[in-house]
């Protein structure tokens, strides 16, 4: 990808946690996106979420925008972040 402009080059991060809606990040331009984000979620603390919270993970996946004119996502990677 190093062969396009870095202006043309452009990335997001969402992330997944528990039964909240999907966050995602800002779009970042560049070859070397630097990612400043912070998420808060609000739950309720029950032995149901702190099972979650024992057993599961964040779900964050790599978003790249392709094209100017049509725009094609694509994901380049995730990561399942332990609890």
């Amino acid at each position: 990808m190093k062969d396009a402009l870095p202006n043309a080059i452009k990335t997001f991060i969402t992330l997944d946690f528990f039964n909240h809606d999907t966050r995602n990040t800002d779009m970042i331009t560049g070859y070397d996106p630097q990612f400043k984000t912070l998420f808060s979620f609000k739950n309720a603390v029950d032995d149901f979420y702190l099972k979650h919270l024992y057993k599961d993970f964040v779900l964050a996946e790599i978003f790249t925008i392709k094209g100017s004119r049509t725009r094609v996502t694509e994901k380049i990677g995730e990561a399942k972040l332990p609890l």
